[in-house]
Formats: C-alpha cells, structure tokens, sequence
C-alpha cells in the first residue's frame, strides 16, 4: 500500500512538472500579459488563498505588475503611476499575510496532495516574473517556505526522495542571478552603481559572498561589499513583512543569500545524502564527512569550503519547521533580539 501511494504521488509530481515545461517546449512563445490591479484585489479579496493559487496555475501566462519600494513610489513617481504602484504594493503586502498564514497548512497536507500544492505555489511564484524589488521579495518569501518544508521531509521522514528531488529542481530553476539584482538596486537607486565586468569574472561563492566577509580594495562592488552591514542589527530589517514595508538593500541582500545557500547549496547535498544512504539519527555528520567530500569540494556553490556544520543548519532548521517554529521562515525575527540582549 505505502509503494502504491509513492508511485501515485510520483506520477502526480511528474504530470505537473510535465505540463509546467510544456509552455517552455511548445513552438509558439507564450505571450504574457500583466494583470489588472483591480483583478488581483478581487483574488486577494476572497480570502481564500486556494482560489488565487488556482488562478495562477489555470493562467500561466497572467504576471503580477512590477512592485517598486516604498521609497521609489514616493521619490521618483507621480500621479497615476505613483497611485498604481502604491496600490501594488498594498497588494504585496496582502500577498505576503495569506502566504504566511498557508505556509503553516502544508505541514498537515496529505503526501499524495504535497506535489500539487508546492506546484501551485511556484506557479504563483512564476506570476511573479516582473523584475522589481517587491516581486523577488515575494518569490524568495516562497522559494522560502518551498525549501524549509522539503527539507523537512529530508530529514524528518522517509518520503520518496525523487518526488521531493523534482520539486526542488523546480524550486531551484528561477535563477535570481547577481546581474538582475544589481539592476533591481540601480534602478530603485536611479544611479548605477555596480562593476558588472569585474563580476562576471568572479566565481558564484565570490559574488554572494556575505558582507561580513572582508576584501578590502579587491572587490570594492561586491553585492554585499557595497553596504553598511551596521544596519542589520535591526531585526525588522530582515523580515518579509520589513522588506515590503521599508526599503532595505541589506536585508534584500541578505534574504537572497540565505535562499541561495540553503535551497541551492544545502538541501541538494541533504538529498543527495540521504540517497547515498545516510541518515539524520545521531552522529550523522560523521557519516556526511565521508559520504559527501565530492560535493562539498565543488565549485558553482554560493558557499566556498562547506562542511557538515554547514548543512547541520538546514537540518535544525527543518526540524523547528516540525516542531511549528515559525522563524526559520524569517516572518518573525524575534529570536535574534534576545540573542542580542
């Protein structure tokens, strides 16, 4: 009965990703077309997220508009195009409430529904596309949540690993590439402020590097060199619900990062473990050392030199997640103000 389940939440999985990719595959371009505030006050309005996750996977082709900051709509825009791009942002933030509410449901979301739903959340992460601050807040808010509660299943059961490993594929395939976010920063700067040619000749840990990370007069336009980390001792800063509210190139930063490091570097390796026949009981990261020194010794990872430490991160993190933790999704920050007390 259990592989029976498996297999039919296999092919539930594949047939989703399936239809996914036939858009990219077809021989005509699918045209998009941004979506009318109006229409998406409507999805919102209903205050049942299921209708606009629905709405979003039955029309792949509808994009939510670009999302400026706070600070972009009150300096640089006037008029109507200021009014719309508040209204947006209103939106956003209404976005992000029901997000963190139904984030919490899929912890109880039966195995064979678990493929449908995180699909439908990326589809929603799709609708996304639009290159601006507010839009890649939100997809890393769900590329968040995607990863912690895969991982979850990494390490806490013994779920089918390729179903997961596809789901996490997809997670992984929208690429917010150093290049995008630097001119996502440009343009709500409205000055140019990056070395592109110095970047692109640079290794991927090199670009995301952390800003507490030192390179003196090396790299002076490093994504994390170029900002004051002072002001991240502002837990607030580094919240979903504070990205959206107040600019923060820091927390953008830093929230970036984060999903680079552990759903593109981590949780690949916690798979890949686990199919080579590890486990997460106790005194795992022995057997991690001696399994994984391969992939840990690569070089396209945002991360240079990890170790098992590293990856022991992402497994506490998943277990909190079990436990019905809610900051390793960084909607609550909490925790860190009375680290600093």
């Amino acid at each position: 009965m259990c592989m029976r389940k498996s297999f039919l939440w296999l092919i539930a999985a594949f047939i989703l990703m399936l239809s996914h990719n036939l858009f990219a595959q077809g021989q005509a371009p699918v045209t998009t077309t941004l979506m009318k505030l109006d229409k998406l006050e409507k999805l919102l309005s209903a205050n049942q997220f299921e209708t606009l996750l629905d709405y979003h996977s039955k029309h792949p082709a509808a994009k939510w508009p670009k999302i400026y900051s706070a600070e972009l709509c009150a300096e640089r825009l006037k008029g109507k195009k200021q009014e719309e791009a508040l209204e947006a942002r209103k939106l956003a933030e209404v976005l992000f409430i029901q997000l963190k509410s139904y984030q919490s449901k899929l912890k109880s979301i039966p195995l064979d529904e678990f493929p449908n739903t995180v699909n439908k959340l990326l589809d929603l992460r799709d609708s996304l596309s639009e290159p601006g601050y507010g839009n890649i807040v939100l997809q890393l808010c769900i590329e968040r949540i995607v990863t912690l509660r895969i991982a979850e299943k990494v390490v806490t059961r013994d779920d089918d690993l390729k179903v997961l490993e596809s789901l996490m594929s997809r997670n992984n395939e929208w690429k917010h590439e150093w290049q995008t976010i630097c001119q996502i920063i440009e343009e709500e700067e409205g000055a140019k402020r990056f070395d592109y040619t110095v970047m692109k000749k640079m290794q991927k840990w090199e670009v995301y590097a952390p800003f507490f990370v030192s390179y003196g007069e090396k790299n002076p336009k490093l994504l994390y060199g170029k900002f004051d980390p002072d002001s991240m001792k502002n837990p607030e800063e580094i919240t979903i619900k504070g990205l959206l509210q107040k600019r923060s190139f820091n927390g953008f930063l830093h929230i970036l990062f984060v999903e680079e490091y552990d759903g593109r570097s981590l949780l690949p390796g916690l798979i890949l473990f686990k199919q080579r026949g590890g486990n997460f009981k106790e005194k795992w990261k022995d057997t991690f050392d001696k399994l994984m020194n391969d992939y840990v010794d690569r070089t396209d990872l945002v991360k240079k030199d990890l170790d098992s430490d590293h990856f022991a991160e992402l497994v506490d993190a998943a277990k909190k997640v079990t436990s019905g933790d809610e900051a390793p999704f960084m909607f609550d920050m909490s925790w860190l103000k009375a680290d600093q007390k």
